[in-house]
């Protein structure tokens, strides 16, 4: 029987997931930057889970323009997903990941796949089968994205049994019990994930580069890798510095994480962002030179930006505003 998956729309009101929203914005920027180095292209196809509120086919749509937009589900409410259709110019299939791509995806248009699971990867029996598809058939400058529930194992046992498990997917560097404790787990996953779509694709004359991977938590922590398939050697040194948020680093992980502010904080913040940033860079050059540990230097930097802000946050609050201002997202509530 083939298998497929989908991101379990039910469980999450995706009206409130602040690091979804900001991860959503640094790929659309992503995508904008890589297709215009790929040079003159046909229009893309964009292919995902749109659950029931469709994000991210309108964004797909407003920014880069891409008309032909195809949802896939595998649910028994059908009707909801098709009513909640924002264009009428969506294609909707209510059917497994798997069987849509085997079955009826057109390898020939040149396409966008986000595969958005709830799942991790042990749970998921989709995800090889897909990448495999996907692997194997993307043409030239197609992209694929992966998003994936980046919960650690939770004891010895389940650390040894997902070790054993992935063995033959992991690299040396990566196969040792400490990448499967919660700090390190997703560097684990982005091995795993990387090696699975790089086997993939050996028979494929496209061969996959990383181009972004992010992790973030509005709940559960998630992790989201995206790349593009091309046979131009050159195109991995060409894609560096193109982006802040771009990294065909195997090893590097963009982790999102925005703080909770009033609306009133972040218009302060906005209006002294350029001296906030210079103070942050002039204070971690100081935290160098004297050599603090972690405890003294968040105590250092709490004292200094206590006497230079109005409001009272962390400096990793603040690290992180600076990182990811332009990208916030704000939410109003109308009562009517």
């Amino acid at each position: 029987m083939i298998e497929g998956a989908r991101n379990d729309a039910g469980m999450i009101n995706y009206y409130l997931r602040p690091n979804k929203q900001v991860e959503r914005k640094i790929i659309l920027e992503i995508l904008q930057t890589v297709i215009r180095i790929l040079g003159p292209s046909t229009n893309y196809q964009y292919v995902g889970m749109g659950s029931f509120y469709f994000f991210d086919f309108i964004l797909m749509h407003k920014f880069l323009k891409i008309d032909d937009l195809v949802s896939i589900e595998n649910k028994k409410d059908v009707n909801r997903f098709k009513f909640n259709l924002p264009y009428d110019f969506i294609t909707f299939h209510n059917m497994l990941s798997t069987r849509y791509l085997a079955e009826i995806h057109d390898w020939t248009k040149k396409s966008i796949i986000w595969l958005d699971y709830t799942q991790g990867l042990s749970g998921n029996h989709a995800l090889s089968p897909d990448i495999n598809l996907i692997g194997r058939n993307s043409g030239k400058n197609a992209f694929f994205i992966l998003t994936l529930n980046a919960t650690a194992p939770q004891d010895q046992d389940a650390r040894s049994s997902f070790l054993t498990k992935f063995n033959r997917d992991i690299s040396p560097l990566y196969n040792k019990v400490i990448y499967t404790s919660k700090s390190n787990y997703h560097l684990l996953l982005q091995n795993i994930v990387i090696n699975k779509i790089e086997e993939s694709c050996m028979r494929n004359t496209n061969k996959f580069i990383k181009t972004f991977s992010y992790l973030y938590q509005d709940g559960a922590p998630m992790y989201t890798l995206g790349g593009v398939f091309t046979d131009d050697s050159s195109l991995n040194e060409r894609l560096n510095d193109l982006h802040p948020f771009l990294s065909t680093d195997r090893n590097n992980v963009t982790r999102i994480k925005i703080p909770n502010l009033t609306y009133k904080e972040k218009s302060y913040l906005d209006s002294i962002i350029k001296d906030l940033g210079l103070k942050m860079e002039e204070c971690k050059k100081e935290v160098e030179k004297l050599c603090f540990d972690d405890l003294k230097k968040e105590q250092y930097l709490t004292g200094i930006f206590s006497d230079h802000l109005a409001i009272e946050l962390k400096p990793e609050e603040i690290q992180n505003y600076i990182q990811f201002y332009r990208y916030y997202p704000q939410y109003y509530e109308g009562i009517i």
